[in-house]
């Protein structure tokens, strides 16, 4: 799959078609499994969810990686519900 800008092509990252995917099919419930903090496609997911007004479910290791992952969403922490657990 190609975008077209400008002259040339470009292929969307894993995170923008994960993103694109859940928006596209109104996902209402998601769920990811995160090694370690959030990083680029949970914030993708996290993207999605607020097209479709859905939630996301984040399933991270301890409270370290809780605390330091709230940090990164800043303000779109409100829209994870953080779950702690092996994934």
């Amino acid at each position: 799959m190609t975008f077209l800008q400008g002259k040339g092509t470009k292929e969307p990252n894993g995170a923008e078609f994960i993103s694109a995917l859940a928006a596209g099919n109104n996902v209402q419930l998601i769920v990811v499994a995160c090694s370690s903090v959030v990083d680029c496609t949970t914030l993708a997911l996290v993207a999605a969810a607020q097209q479709t007004g859905g939630r996301v479910i984040c399933i991270l290791r301890g409270q370290e990686e809780l605390d330091i992952s709230e940090k990164i969403l800043g303000s779109n922490a409100t829209q994870v519900q953080f779950v702690m657990g092996d994934r």
